[in-house]
């Protein structure tokens, strides 16, 4: 039985997908560290008029 990095289902080795997700037995891409939360903030703040958006 191979256990899927994504779901964590149990699946049978003669699969090279699970068979739940759809998705292959590869490890999950390895997330990097964003400014997802910064760049929130700075939308949010340029929506109020407060400061120009940067790219």
């Amino acid at each position: 039985m191979k256990k899927c990095n994504w779901c964590g289902r149990e699946n049978l080795n003669v699969y090279s997908y699970c068979q739940t997700c759809g998705r292959g037995f590869a490890k999950p891409p390895q997330s990097e560290p964003s400014n997802f939360a910064e760049r929130v903030k700075e939308v949010a703040r340029w929506a109020r008029g407060e400061r120009k958006l940067t790219q």
